[in-house]
């Protein structure tokens, strides 16, 4: 790295990899450096064009802070990838708001072979949750797949042991950086992971942990795998969030078929009521992901978020369909029935819909197939 007295002007001329790192560590955040990499078409240039820190971060403070990350990325054989880098995995690319950089540590993850599954789930597994994921992921493994997942406690931890008990290789995705993998007590299986598989990040070394990273991480999930397995969620599961990027990227998507009327399957089973095909072994998951996961029926085109206390996205924000029902609930006119009236579309594609405004914040379900809104619709 250059010396820390160096200008701003000339962080311009780093490879684009760490022109891009200098933004971040330089305080700007991903949304802020793909809009600046959108109008001046790299990093490097926007050095050169007169970019500056979000705050007051000095020359010799933001060149330190660089080689610092360098550093630590050395130490510990941590690649650093921006898409122009030939080993960039080019279905990131896919997403609405791709990773800004990459850091990668273990086999590059182009050089790992084998049809990739996002196995996701809860954290808190049962033991039902856990004899399922370790079949399936032990199974992809011995069939020689690559098994992607989230690195955290439940069943992400059991597929990543399972998949490499099976002989096959394994991706940990993680929301936080790679020096401080987390959690701590999944130490042991993130060194045994690096042995034939590949740890990945979209933050600088040292960010800490914090519940935001996690959801967005779940995109990264989605985007590097072909196809994704769901065997343990809540009604309110972040593999939620992974399945709903999956369906918007085209990815196969199915669910474990789980106990009825068990609040930590009550996830998986609204999956399966919504369409997605249920899975009953390995070898049909195998089968169905090389067919592009239709299984004789064609899945649904989204899934809603986990339910939230308050509305996720503005009324503005919400497609047609959705305020034309949400309208009609607001009046009084929400039984099933009446929406079907005004809604052009099948039974299926409605109770998808309900079931996004439900999990949104925007209505509840009651008894008689009825619905009413939970707040006001803000225009």
């Amino acid at each position: 790295m250059r010396q820390h007295s160096e200008s701003f002007e000339s962080l311009g001329e780093l490879e684009e990899s760490w022109a891009r790192v200098a933004m971040l560590l330089a305080g700007h955040s991903q949304s802020t450096v793909r809009r600046c990499l959108g109008h001046t078409g790299s990093a490097r240039e926007w050095w050169r064009n007169g970019g500056s820190p979000a705050g007051a971060l000095g020359s010799s403070s933001l060149w330190k802070q660089l080689d610092e990350e360098r550093n630590r990325c050395l130490a510990l054989n941590i690649r650093v990838l921006s898409p122009q880098c030939p080993g960039w995995p080019t279905t990131l690319n896919q997403l609405s708001d791709p990773p800004v950089a990459l850091w990668s540590r273990g086999v590059p993850l182009l050089e790992l072979e084998g049809t990739r599954l996002g196995l996701v789930g809860a954290r808190r597994v049962t033991s039902y949750g856990r004899e399922v994921t370790a079949s399936f992921a032990q199974r992809w493994g011995e069939l020689g797949g690559v098994v992607v997942s989230g690195g955290a406690r439940g069943v992400d931890a059991v597929a990543h042991k399972a998949a490499l008990d099976g002989g096959g290789s394994t991706v940990v995705v993680m929301g936080t950086g790679m020096a401080k993998p987390y959690p701590r007590e999944n130490g042991a299986l993130f060194d045994e992971v690096l042995e034939r598989g590949s740890w990945v990040s979209e933050r600088p070394t040292m960010s800490p942990v914090h519940p935001q990273l996690f959801p967005l991480r779940n995109r990264l999930i989605a985007a590097l795998s072909q196809g994704i397995l769901v065997t343990q969620a809540g009604k309110q599961s972040g593999a939620l969030h992974t399945v709903r990027y999956a369906l918007k990227l085209g990815r196969a998507v199915f669910s474990v078929p789980a106990p009825l009327g068990e609040a930590p399957f009550e996830g998986s089973n609204e999956l399966l009521a919504s369409g997605i095909p249920a899975i009953l072994d390995p070898d049909s998951l195998w089968r169905g992901i090389s067919t592009g996961g239709h299984l004789g029926r064609k899945p649904p085109k989204s899934l809603p978020f986990r339910r939230h206390a308050r509305p996720t996205v503005q009324y503005s924000e919400l497609d047609k369909s959705s305020r034309i029902c949400l309208d009609l609930i607001a009046q009084g006119r929400g039984h099933v029935d009446d929406l079907a009236g005004a809604f052009n579309g099948t039974m299926a594609e409605l109770s998808l819909l309900l079931l996004d405004l439900e999990l949104r914040g925007w209505v509840e379900k009651v008894p008689g197939n009825h619905y009413n809104c939970i707040v006001e619709t803000e225009r």
